[in-house]
Formats: C-alpha cells, sequence, structure tokens
C-alpha cells in the first residue's frame, strides 16, 4: 500500500497515516455494527483498554493479524483497515524487494512530486480566525489519496491535481474540484479518497474531513457529524472513461508477472483514466 500524501507546506510526498485517523475510522466501523467497546474487544480477543487506546489514537495500529480479525468482526474490507494503518501487505513486501520494482517506485514518485508541486502553488493560508465577528479568510487544502500500488511493470502512478478556491468568509460556502489522473499503460486500483480541508498551522483544531469521497458517478452529501463538527458539503464524483467504479476489481482473479495475486486481486482499470469531485463545503459560521 503507498499512501500519497500532499501537504502544501512541505511540498512533496509523504508516506503518513497517524494512529488518529486509524482509531476513528474503527470507531466508526464498531458503531456502524452496533457494538460496545467490550463487546468488538471479546470478538477480536484483545484487552478492552488496549482496544479502547487504538481507538482514542493513543497508541500505533495493531498487528495486522489483528486487523484481520478486527476485519472479519466487523464485516468489513481488510483492505481498507490495512490501508489506514500504513500496512504493508506480505505479498506486496515481497514485490518491494526487488531492487527494479523499488527503482520504479522512486522514479515515479519523483515525477507526482513535481506535478503536485506546480498544481498547487497558489494556494494560500488561513488568516486568524479566532474571534467572533466574520473575517476574510483563504482555505488550505490537502488532498489524502489512499493507492493500493500493484507494481505491474511499467510503473507510471498517478499524479492528483486540485483546484484553489477562492477566498471569502467563514459560514460561507466554497467550490473546488480534485481531479486523480491514471497514467497511460498504467494499473492502479484505487481503494479509499480522503479530502481534509484545514487551516493551516492548526489542523487540530480546524479540519473538515470527507471521508470515503464515492469511486463512481456517485452525488455524497456530509453533515456536520461526518465532517468532524466543521460544516456540511456536498461531493460529485465523475469517472473518466475506462474507470471501473467501486470495489468490483476485488473480487477477480489475475496474474501478473508470472504470479498470481495473493488476494486473488484483477485490475480495475487499465491505461490511461481519471476520476474528478466537484466539491462545495460550507464553514462552520464560527471555528470550533
Amino acid at each position: 500500500m503507498v499512501y500519497a500524501c500532499f501537504n502544501n507546506r512541505k511540498m512533496g510526498w509523504v508516506y503518513h497515516m497517524a494512529a488518529k485517523e486509524f482509531g476513528a475510522r474503527l470507531r466508526e466501523l464498531r458503531k456502524q455494527r452496533g457494538l460496545t467497546q467490550r463487546e468488538l474487544a471479546g470478538l477480536v480477543g484483545v484487552d478492552f483498554s488496549y482496544l479502547s487506546k487504538i481507538e482514542s489514537g493513543a497508541v500505533p495500529p495493531p498487528s495486522e493479524k489483528v486487523i484481520l480479525r478486527i476485519a472479519v468482526a466487523l464485516k468489513v474490507s481488510e483492505k481498507e483497515l490495512i490501508a489506514l494503518a500504513g500496512r504493508i501487505p506480505t505479498d506486496i513486501a515481497q514485490t518491494l524487494k526487488s531492487s527494479k520494482t523499488a527503482q520504479q517506485l522512486v522514479r515515479a514518485s519523483n515525477k507526482v512530486s513535481e506535478v503536485a508541486q506546480m498544481s498547487t502553488q497558489n494556494l494560500k493560508r488561513f488568516r486568524d480566525a479566532r474571534a467572533f465577528t466574520k473575517v476574510a479568510v483563504a482555505l488550505v487544502l490537502v488532498a489524502m489519496v489512499s493507492v493500493s500500488l500493484w507494481f505491474a511493470s511499467p510503473v507510471s502512478a498517478l499524479d492528483v491535481g486540485i483546484t484553489s478556491p477562492a477566498s471569502g468568509t467563514i459560514g460561507s460556502s466554497y467550490s473546488f474540484s480534485v481531479t486523480i489522473n491514471i497514467n497511460t499503460s498504467e494499473r492502479v486500483p484505487i481503494s479509499d479518497v480522503t479530502v481534509y480541508i484545514y487551516k493551516s498551522g492548526e489542523r487540530s483544531s480546524y479540519q473538515a474531513t470527507l471521508a470515503a469521497m464515492p469511486l463512481g458517478s456517485e452525488t455524497k452529501s456530509y453533515n456536520t457529524t461526518q465532517t468532524g463538527n466543521a460544516g456540511t458539503a456536498t461531493v460529485t464524483a465523475t469517472p473518466g472513461s475506462g474507470w471501473s467504479s467501486g470495489w468490483d476489481f476485488g473480487y477477480r482473479s489475475a496474474t501478473f508477472e508470472g504470479s498470481p495475486s495473493a488476494w486473488g486481486y484483477g485490475y480495475g482499470y487499465g491505461g490511461s483514466s481519471s476520476i474528478s469531485y466537484n466539491i462545495s463545503w460550507t464553514s462552520p459560521s464560527r471555528p470550533t
């Protein structure tokens, strides 16, 4: 799993997934199943206090074995949990041992970094918005894309483009777009797309989270609770030609580079393709 996170302040690609992100998603999935922490801990076979610390983000995500047991207990895809935890599945780790593949990944990452820097050079920072009166602000956007890269040669990876919205006042609505482009000859099944909108330098206090963005032609709304008490949003996804939506690629088998996929994945799409998101976000009337 490769987690491509572009941050406009660092101007580069980094490999990161915070423990708090994993814990928050685990808590959400547990509540959707109607389970208490003690009930889930019993099903997974871990101590209740340990599970509580995982959900609060106080400890790193658990091992892959524990994650697989959690996925079974919650009846969810282990791929999403493994991705959030930043784990590299065993079969992918074996592939990465190939120096040729590693070199290809470095070249691809460098190329993506150059594209990302060009697409975000005009992003602005928030001004201080702690006063209760409305003040002029500018949005800082970060797109974090959780991607499964199956290194079928050639590796050309992907690039993410973000349009910069106009300045405005808190409590106002903003529209912008995020486009993910898959390069020619590449096959890169994407399992999750999440967009974070936050105030520069104060991400922990000012952040709207648009999780689990649509992977097909769909419009999805986010209420205040879903964004983390950070306003409301509507997302419209428009796939390009050749894009395979959802999880259908996860239920087929395939053989690549002479070896069968350990999880029996087929590819969701091949060749150049893209998916675009038109996002309308209404910020809170004042910082929360």
